[in-house]
């Protein structure tokens, strides 16, 4: 009986995911879902993506990473993702990331840009 009752608690549960998961149809919640599934990734190196500030029409990129618990954001000069330069300096960037180069030593790459 209690056996049977775990599993039919177990269904409920995944119904129920698969039933939120589908009414997720913004851009914000599909974010705030992610930020919920990956926040205890405490050993990320981070990673290159693009925002837009202020709800502005120009994206630009960005690079990401955890202080502890807590996500930071560094912005990679050089335009908006359109600009050559700024392309070049975020493949860079990722790369590093990939190379498995330091947080520190990625950051003080990018304050060299300027």
């Amino acid at each position: 009986m209690l056996k049977q009752l775990s599993l039919d608690l177990g269904s409920i549960a995944e119904s129920a995911i698969e039933r939120s998961l589908s009414d997720v149809d913004s851009e914000p919640k599909i974010r705030s879902l992610f930020r919920f599934l990956n926040r205890t990734v405490e050993n990320s190196k981070g990673g290159v993506g693009t925002y837009s500030p202020g709800g502005k029409k120009a994206i630009y990129f960005r690079f990401s990473y955890r202080d502890g618990k807590r996500m930071k954001h560094k912005h990679i000069p050089g335009g908006n993702i359109y600009s050559q330069l700024a392309f070049k300096r975020a493949r860079e960037i990722q790369g590093m990331t990939e190379a498995d180069i330091s947080t520190h030593e990625i950051l003080n790459k990018i304050n060299s840009f300027r």
